[in-house]
């Protein structure tokens, strides 16, 4: 049957990582949580910006530059960094974090995962499930997918917006 079809928790994830995912905000925390505690020097920095290189600021100035990036790691306009005040360089971390947060969809692995480890867990009709897909059926765990040329809609980007990608087999859709 139907047992693994997961439409509401699998739609949910989805709606709660767009709403919450903000790759800058993930930068300006990286800036709080870990280089502000690798150095005395660099204990009150909070804001990431790239003014050629990434790096660390205490606060920031009244002016604006192209020194942000969207969720999609483009620059865009935010305020600089003031270099009046403290400053730590955190250029390879940052660019790494960027390089690594905007490849891919991690949105999709946490959907599979659901469906590896929660779904699975949930019932035996469905231990065997590792995909989750979008179908015709709407949103459910699937125990194989289609690898072929043709693709569908079916997977999700980090933004929540539906790509393609290799499609559930419907036959075996739970």
């Amino acid at each position: 049957g139907r047992v693994c079809n997961r439409q509401r928790p699998l739609k949910r994830i989805v709606d709660d990582w767009t709403s919450y995912w903000d790759l800058q905000k993930t930068l300006d925390t990286y800036c709080r949580e870990t280089v502000a505690k690798s150095s005395t020097d660099c204990r009150s920095v909070q804001f990431a910006r790239n003014d050629g290189e990434w790096g660390c600021y205490a606060s920031l100035s009244g002016t604006s530059s192209s020194c942000c990036v969207t969720d999609y790691g483009q620059t865009t306009n935010c305020h600089l960094g003031d270099t009046g005040v403290e400053y730590c360089a955190a250029n390879t971390e940052l660019t790494q974090l960027v390089s690594d947060l905007t490849s891919g969809s991690h949105l999709q692995v946490i959907l599979d995962e659901y469906c590896q480890l929660t779904v699975a867990s949930s019932h035996s009709d469905c231990s065997t499930v590792s995909y989750a897909r979008e179908s015709s059926e709407g949103f459910g765990c699937f125990t194989s997918i289609v690898v072929s040329a043709e693709t569908d809609q079916a997977c999700y980007s980090d933004n929540g917006e539906k790509y393609a990608c290799s499609k559930g087999n419907t036959g075996d859709q739970y």
